[in-house]
């Protein structure tokens, strides 16, 4: 057991093929290693191997398997002569997984614009990835790149501007690569986004409401998200914006439409209406009440006058009988 253990580089060395990756990997993974960066690169990755040994389809399997299996990867070189499109796609389905953490991916292989279509659609999912460098390809056209950056891109539709990847900012194709692209293109993947996620996909939400406000009510949006879409507009497009989402939105149904505060604002309401009719009730209770008592005492001083008149007459009798 190594837990120390934080780099793996296994590059350039010609004994290295798939039983020997599988049981190196195993061992790091058995021994419990936080490992962050691997490097598996084999020479003269773009000529004819030196050597008969080398890593098949199979041991990138193992490879893949490996990082699906380690969290704390963040750095992954992988640059094979068998890697085809095919084990392209068995670790794009690595990156798509949320418990990946690779941010820095280094690939290169005999794969093409087939393989670069699985990745870009591990792409659309993952939330890690930062940097990706193409080493080395074979028939990687405009194609690949195109779908690459659609991934990011988010200008197709409402759903590829709101489910489009927000954290890669570059995708860096090597001269070396063999890839038969368009520089324009090529520049466009070398530059993706230079600001956090938050502001990219607000940047990616503008973009597509600016040039598609008339269509705003086919996008989906529901009657409760429409304040917080019209908030947003005023901030990113100012009056002229907002009007237009006034004008594209249906407003009836945001007034009254039951959003969960304004239920809430209305059983407030009728509790307050339930306890003022209590307390209505109340008081007039307490009056009824007041009013019995005032009764009883003006009769209890009625019949004491009587009395009390009795008693003093009876007095001046007894006083005359003494003078007597």
């Amino acid at each position: 057991r190594n837990g120390s253990l934080r780099v793996l580089d296994v590059s350039s060395n010609f004994l290295v093929g798939d039983e020997t990756i599988k049981d190196v990997l195993d061992a790091i993974h058995q021994g419990c290693a936080r490992l962050e960066v691997l490097n598996i690169t084999e020479n003269c990755i773009d000529g004819d191997a030196i050597s008969s040994n080398g890593i098949s389809v199979r041991g990138a399997e193992f490879i893949s398997s490996f990082v699906s299996k380690t969290p704390t990867l963040t750095s992954l070189k992988l640059c094979l002569r068998e890697l085809n499109d095919e084990g392209v796609g068995s670790l794009a389905v690595v990156l798509s997984k949320k418990a990946c953490c690779v941010s820095r991916l280094d690939i290169g292989g005999r794969f093409g614009d087939s393989g670069i279509k699985i990745l870009a659609e591990a792409l659309k999912i993952n939330r890690s990835m930062k940097t990706i460098t193409i080493s080395h390809c074979q028939n990687l056209t405009d194609v690949g790149g195109q779908v690459m950056l659609s991934a990011v891109d988010g200008s197709e539709s409402w759903e590829s501007a709101t489910c489009s990847n927000n954290v890669l900012r570059s995708v860096y194709i090597s001269e070396r690569s063999n890839a038969t692209m368009n520089k324009d293109l090529v520049i466009k993947l070398q530059s993706l986004a230079d600001v956090d996620p938050q502001r990219t996909l607000q940047s990616k939400v503008w973009r597509y409401m600016d040039n598609h406000m008339g269509e705003l009510s086919n996008v989906g949006l529901k009657a409760k998200h429409i304040p917080r879409v019209i908030c947003f507009v005023n901030t990113r497009g100012g009056l002229d914006g907002m009007y237009r989402v006034l004008q594209n939105c249906n407003m009836q149904d945001v007034v009254y439409n039951r959003t969960p505060n304004r239920a809430r604002m209305e059983q407030i309401e009728q509790e307050n209406k339930v306890l003022k009719e209590l307390l209505a009730s109340e008081r007039e209770s307490n009056a009824s009440l007041r009013q019995e008592n005032r009764y009883l005492r003006e009769r209890t001083r009625c019949c004491w006058v009587p009395i009390m008149k009795a008693l003093e007459l009876w007095k001046v009798l007894v006083d005359m009988l003494r003078e007597l």
